[in-house]
């Protein structure tokens, strides 16, 4: 059975189906995005809603994973550049490489890309998209160099734990930019 899931991705449509929950989160919970992708948000995370972004938060703020339903997009590349454009500017990082990942969890197509941030930014990302028909769902990763491994274990457990809406319907492309 699966994991609890709580709401992270918000559209241009309206609201994500969990409420905010102010502070860490006592339990595993469980949700939906505003297009019906679920995943699983840890127990002691903050999960920090914006227009078209919900992010997951570590509890030392040393990892931050952000899920975005991009909706229609030609491929892997243009719906991860749509979901950073929706991300806003605490991304920045110059793609190192992309490729594609055994696809699960009802995902038709899974491309994977990792980022090399600058030196001094002390960070690293990856950004994970996901498709279902047309529609792509993006997870945005970003942690601090120095995060330590349970920290990555959570981030991997909240994409391992993303599936797609049961009914995939036609969505508009783009999203709200947070900035």
């Amino acid at each position: 059975m699966r994991a609890a899931t709580i709401a992270l991705g918000l559209l241009t449509l309206g609201a994500a189906a969990v409420a905010q929950t102010p502070g860490p989160l006592a339990a595993d919970q469980t949700g939906a995005t505003a297009a019906g992708t679920t995943f699983t948000a840890p127990a002691a995370w903050s999960v920090l809603p914006m227009a078209s972004v919900v992010q997951i938060i570590a509890p030392d703020d040393s990892l931050r994973v952000a899920i975005v339903d991009v909706g229609p997009a030609n491929d892997a590349p243009a719906a991860i550049d749509v979901a950073l454009a929706c991300y806003g500017p605490r991304w920045s990082p110059a793609l190192r490489a992309i490729g594609p990942a055994s696809a699960r969890n009802g995902w038709d197509e899974r491309q994977t890309a990792i980022y090399q941030p600058s030196p001094d930014a002390k960070l690293a990302a990856q950004a994970i998209a996901l498709r279902k028909s047309t529609a792509w769902t993006v997870v945005l990763i970003e942690r601090a160099t120095a995060a330590a491994g349970n920290r990555l274990s959570a981030a991997d457990r909240i994409a391992r734990s993303l599936h797609p809406p049961r009914a995939v319907a036609p969505t508009p492309g783009g999203c709200t930019t947070n900035r």
